[in-house]
C-alpha cells in the first residue's frame, strides 16, 4: 500500500484471491493496510471472476456473495475475455444490452473503474480493515520455475541499480556523458520481463529464448557503462604516482574487502606486492573461525552449526542441515502439489569430498548425485571475519517433474518467520495450526528469511532463490523444479546458484541478518579500474545513526538532480541523520519524482530524518556550488 500511495495510485483491485484453493478471502471492500501503516482503499469483484461473461447468475452470484454489501452495496464486474486482455466482445455487450432491465437481475451501470472507485469512495470511512499480506493461495510453483529467468531478473536489478549510482556520481565530469536513454531502455525491458506470465516462468519456451538473450546482451552492456563511468570517477580518485585499484560498494552497509568499503562508496586501494597464500588441506571437514563452527559429514550435510558468541548450537537436536532432498512435482509451472509434504524424498548422494583452506577463507567441496541423472557441485565457504556460511552451488539439472529442496531443522523456538520482502520484512507462521496457516506450505522473500527467538536464531539467505518453506522451525529453500507444462524441459541445463546460513544474536537487523542479505546479493566489486586523482575515496552519503538505509541513488529523471531512496529497516520508529559531503538537500518527492509538503530538517552537511517503521522517503539533493 505505501508503494501505491508514494506512485499517486489510490486505489487497489485484483480478482486473484478469489481462486484460493483452501479458504475463502472473506472481504470485497476494505482498507488494505500495509507495513507501514498506509492504506490504500480496496476493492474485489464480487463475481469471483476475471473473465466475467456478463450474464444473470454471474450478476446474481456477485450480489449475494458479496459480503460487504452491508457497508457497500456496489460491486464491480470486470466483463470480457479477460485471461489475455481481450477485453469485452460484442457477445458481452449483446448480453448487457439484454439484462439492462431483466427481472431478477441486479441494476448497473457502465463507467470506469476509477470512477466506481471514486464513488465508492465517499462512504470509505465505515469500511472493514485488513492488515498485512494478501496471500494467494495458489501459484507456488511461480517462486521457482525457470529459474535461469530469476537468476537473470536478479542479475539486472542490481546491474541497473549499480549502474544507476556510480553514473549519477559521475554525471557533470568532463568527457562524461550520462546513459539516460540506455537506463530507461534497459529498465523498461526489464520490468516487461516482469509480466506475470514471463518472471514467474508459466509461458512457453520461446519467450525465455528471447528474453534470455536479451538480458546476456543488457547485461554486457550494463558493465560496460558502469565500467565508463568508474573511469570518469577515477580521475578523482587514486594516486597518480602509486599503482591502485577501485573497489565499489553499491550496497547499504559496510563491505571488507581487503579492507573496509563504507557504503555506496568507491575506494581506492593500493597493489601491495604480497604472495597469495598457497591452497593447502585441511585437517578435517569442520570450518571454524571465531564466530562459528561448522561441521560437514560424509554425505555430505551439515551435523553442527555453532554460534561462538551465544555459546548455541543452531541445528535441531540429532537433526542435519543442509539436507539435499529431491521430491515429486506433477504439477505445471504455476503449481506445487501439497501431496509432496507428505512424502519421504530422495536424498542426493555425496561422491567426493575435500576440504582446504585459500586466502582468508576454509572451504569443503561436495560432489553428488541425485535422481535419474543429475549432478551437483557444491562449495561450503567460510571467511575469517564472517559469520554467514555459503553455499555455492552447480547443478547439471537433467529431471522431470522432480524438485530439488535444501532444508536446515532448527532449534529456535519461534510461531513465526522473518521474510525479507521489498523495503521491508514480513512475519508468517512456522506452524500449520488453522486451515489460513496450512495454506502457506510455501512462501516468497526477497533475499532472506530468519528464525530468532530471544536468544538469536538461524537466517537463511540467497542470491536468487524467492520459493521457502518454514512450517516446524525448518528453514527450506525451493532450488529447482522440473516442469513440462508450459515450458518443456525449461529448466533443465546448468544452474548456478548461492545460498548461506547465518548464525546471529538479537532480531534480524540486530543480528546482521539484513545487512548479509545486501552482502550476499550487492558484495563489493573490484572494478579493475585504476585512479589517478587525489582522494582515496568516495562516499559521498551516509547514514549515521537511527535503522533507516540508503537504499537507491539514482539521477531524477528530467533534473540533473540526485535523488537518495531511503527506508526504515528494522520495523520501528526512528531517526536518522543523513550526511551529504558535497551535496544540499532540496527536499522530499514521491516516486514519480514530483515534489511533495513535507519540512526539511537541515543542520549543517546532515539531514535529520524521522521515520515511522518501514517508511519509505526519497530526497532530492544536488552538488554544491
Amino acid at each position: 500500500p505505501q508503494l501505491l500511495k508514494l506512485a499517486d495510485v489510490p486505489y487497489f483491485t485484483t480478482n486473484k484471491l478469489s481462486m484460493n484453493d483452501t479458504n475463502r478471502f472473506p472481504r470485497y471492500t476494505f482498507w488494505w493496510y500495509g507495513l507501514d501503516g498506509t492504506r490504500v482503499l480496496t476493492h474485489m469483484p464480487p463475481e469471483n471472476s476475471y473473465t466475467s461473461a456478463a450474464v444473470p447468475q454471474m450478476s446474481i452470484y456477485g450480489e449475494y456473495h458479496n459480503t460487504d454489501k452491508d457497508l457497500c452495496p456496489r460491486g464491480l464486474q470486470l466483463f470480457g475475455l479477460g485471461d489475455g486482455g481481450g477485453g469485452p466482445g460484442y457477445e458481452h455487450i449483446e448480453r448487457r444490452r439484454r439484462m439492462r432491465n431483466l427481472k431478477g437481475c441486479p441494476p448497473f451501470e457502465d463507467e470506469f473503474v476509477v470512477d466506481f472507485f471514486d464513488r465508492i469512495s465517499k462512504d470509505s470511512d465505515r469500511y472493514r480493515e485488513w492488515h498485512g499480506e494478501l496471500y494467494f493461495e495458489r501459484h507456488q510453483g511461480t517462486y521457482t520455475s525457470i529459474a535461469k529467468q530469476k537468476f537473470w531478473n536478479r542479475t539486472l536489478e542490481k546491474d541497473l541499480h549499480t549502474l544507476e549510482f556510480v553514473a549519477a556520481l559521475a554525471n557533470g565530469i568532463d568527457e562524461y556523458e550520462y546513459p539516460a536513454m540506455w537506463l530507461k531502455k534497459a529498465w523498461e525491458d526489464v520490468m516487461l520481463y516482469q509480466f506475470h506470465d514471463c518472471l514467474p516462468g508459466s509461458a512457453i519456451n520461446e519467450v525465455y529464448e528471447q528474453t534470455q538473450a536479451r538480458y546476456a546482451e543488457l547485461h554486457a552492456e550494463a558493465e560496460q557503462l558502469t565500467r565508463q563511468a568508474l573511469l570518469a570517477l577515477g580521475k578523482t580518485l587514486g594516486e597518480a604516482d602509486a599503482p591502485g585499484e577501485l573497489f565499489l560498494n553499491a550496497s547499504p552497509f559496510s563491505q571488507e574487502d581487503g579492507s573496509v568499503v563504507p557504503p555506496y562508496a568507491i575506494a581506492w586501494m593500493p597493489r601491495t606486492e604480497h604472495e597469495e597464500e598457497p591452497c593447502r588441506d585441511l585437517d578435517s571437514f569442520i570450518l571454524e573461525n571465531d564466530l562459528v563452527r561448522v561441521a560437514a559429514e560424509a554425505d555430505g550435510t551439515v551435523s553442527e552449526i555453532f554460534d561462538k558468541r551465544a555459546n548455541r548450537s543452531l541445528l535441531k537436536d540429532s537433526k542435519r542441515g543442509n539436507v539435499l532432498m529431491l521430491y515429486p512435482d506433477e504439477l505445471t509451472h504455476w503449481d506445487i502439489n501439497k501431496s509432496y509434504l507428505k512424502e519421504p524424498g530422495e536424498q542426493a548422494v555425496c561422491t567426493g569430498r575435500k576440504a582446504y583452506r585459500t586466502g582468508g577463507r576454509q572451504i569443503i567441496e561436495l560432489t553428488f548425485r541425485i535422481g535419474h541423472a543429475s549432478r551437483l557441485r557444491q562449495r561450503i565457504i567460510l571467511e575469517d571475519r564472517n559469520a554467514a556460511v555459503r553455499f555455492e552451488t552447480e547443478v547439471d539439472w537433467k529431471e522431470e517433474y522432480q524438485m530439488l529442496r535444501v532444508a536446515f531443522p532448527t532449534n529456535v523456538v519461534t510461531d513465526h518467520a522473518s521474510c525479507g520482502i521489498q523495503f521491508g520484512y514480513i512475519d508468517r507462521p512456522t506452524h500449520h495450526n488453522t486451515s489460513w496457516d496450512e495454506a502457506k506450505f510455501e512462501v516468497c522473500a526477497q533475499k532472506w528469511v530468519d528464525m530468532a527467538d530471544a536468544a538469536g536464531g538461524l537466517a537463511l539467505l540467497s542470491d536468487c532463490k524467492y520459493g521457502y518453506k518454514i512450517w516446524d522451525n525448518v528453514l527450506d529453500l525451493c532450488l529447482l523444479r522440473s516442469q513440462n507444462c508450459p515450458a518443456e524441459q525449461g529448466d533443465r541445463g546448468l544452474h548456478k546458484f548461492t545460498y548461506a546460513v547465518l548464525p546471529h544474536s538479537g532480531d534480524a537487523w540486530d543480528g546482521g541478518v539484513i545487512a548479509e542479505g545486501y552482502r550476499l546479493n550487492m558484495p563489493v566489486i573490484r572494478t579493475g579500474c585504476t585512479g589517478a586523482g587525489g582522494a582515496a575515496l568516495l562516499a559521498p552519503f551516509s547514514v549515521q545513526s537511527g535503522t533507516a538505509v540508503i537504499e537507491t541513488v539514482k539521477k531524477a529523471e528530467d533534473t540533473d538532480e540526485l535523488l537518495l531512496r531511503l527506508y526504515e529497516a528494522r520495523g520501528g520508529a526512528t531517526v536518522s541523520r543523513l550526511n551529504l559531503a558535497g551535496y544540499e538537500a532540496l527536499g522530499f518527492c514521491n516516486l514519480l519524482e514530483e515534489p511533495v509538503e513535507e519540512p526539511l530538517t537541515v543542520e549543517g552537511d546532515s539531514v535529520v530524518l524521522p521515520f515511522r517503521a518501514f517508511e519509505i522517503k526519497t530526497i532530492r539533493i544536488r552538488k554544491k556550488g
